[in-house]
């Protein structure tokens, strides 16, 4: 890093510390994508003004459409409870691709509300199996309860079968199959006698 490079640096990490939004706003065009970053991570996790966090990430969307590092800046976000910088990444258009990225990591890590928060903004259709897969594999009841509704259960549970795991690994995923199948049984089962009765002389 040039020294100019590295002055702005300071100029703008130390305009971070202090809130100082008017000098973020000014050095955010002549400082790097290294400074950048380092600048956002640090907002993030220590909670700075939302417009420090909007200004930021929005001059990094400009500069590296994908950069890859939203996913792991969300996932900061929600392991200090900065809610309000996640949502305000989450505006500043993450790509579906991260998105992807960001479920991965927060099912991993077993951050529900994570999952939560980006499920209506990412088309899992090919890829929630595994998700819910590994939801059940690291024994995440929650989430494994949020994924269920947003993929097949049945492709689940032959993606854990296929990778030979263990059955107290997959019980979770089991018991709600079994539970929806005697659900699916017992409402046929009601309907078949209530359309008897109904024809059935008294």
């Amino acid at each position: 890093m040039s020294r100019e490079n590295e002055s702005v640096a300071n100029i703008i990490m130390t305009a971070v510390a202090c809130n100082d939004v008017a000098t973020v706003e000014a050095m955010c065009k002549s400082a790097t994508k290294v400074a950048l970053t380092s600048a956002l991570r640090f907002a993030v996790f220590k909670h700075h003004d939302l417009n420090i966090v909007r200004l930021l990430g929005e001059r990094i969307e400009e500069l590296l459409w994908d950069n890859g590092i939203f996913p792991g800046l969300l996932t900061m976000a929600l392991q200090r409870n900065n809610i309000a910088a996640f949502d305000v990444l989450m505006e500043i258009g993450v790509h579906n691709r991260d998105y992807q990225k960001c479920l991965h990591e927060a099912v991993m890590r077993g951050y529900t509300q994570c999952v939560q928060k980006i499920l209506p903004r990412c088309d899992i259709s090919s890829f929630g199996h595994q998700l819910l897969a590994q939801a059940c594999f690291n024994q995440y009841e929650q989430m494994v309860d949020l994924l269920y509704a947003h993929c097949d259960p049945h492709q689940a549970l032959e993606f854990l079968n296929q990778e030979k795991v263990t059955e107290d690994r997959k019980h979770l995923l089991v018991e709600r199959i079994e539970r929806e199948r005697l659900h699916q049984t017992l409402s046929a089962a009601t309907c078949f006698d209530k359309h008897s009765f109904g024809t059935r002389k008294i």
